[in-house]
């Protein structure tokens, strides 16, 4: 299967909610040729399993790969706001607003609005991390 093939695979068992299967394919597909997407999409894997440091560094590279990839930055800055890291947050946070996907721009917005309302709790309402793209045609949609 080509690094293309295993994402796409790794999308739709993400979409079925089978992390432990999507990661191994996110991981392979990796391993064959990074990607700031991939990185991304491994990342939202790892955090819906409770990995969050995994989650936060794969989150890192995808951002310092690209920094047009503001699903990653807003995922970034997501879980540094459930952290109680809001200083650290906002650069990420602040880039993802940038976007024009109206729906991530909400969520961001959501998330900046929590921040106030923090007072250094750990447990803050956030919005949970999303892989970048869809799964291909014909697969299940990704968890929203």
């Amino acid at each position: 299967m080509t690094p293309k093939g295993m994402h796409e695979q790794g999308l739709r068992l993400y979409s079925e909610g089978r992390m432990e299967e999507a990661l191994a394919q996110f991981w392979a597909a990796l391993k064959s040729k990074e990607t700031s997407e991939r990185w991304n999409d491994w990342a939202a894997a790892q955090h819906a399993r409770g990995f969050i440091l995994q989650a936060e560094t794969g989150f890192r590279k995808a951002f310092e790969m690209d920094k047009s990839n503001l699903q990653a930055a807003a995922n970034l800055g997501s879980l540094l706001v459930a952290q109680g890291r809001p200083i650290e947050a906002a650069p990420f946070l602040l880039a993802a607003l940038k976007t024009p996907d109206e729906v991530l721009r909400t969520g961001v917005k959501y998330v900046i609005s929590q921040i106030s309302k923090l007072s250094g709790a750990t447990n803050a309402t956030t919005v949970s991390p999303k892989p970048r793209r869809k799964a291909a045609p014909g697969a299940s949609r990704r968890v929203q």
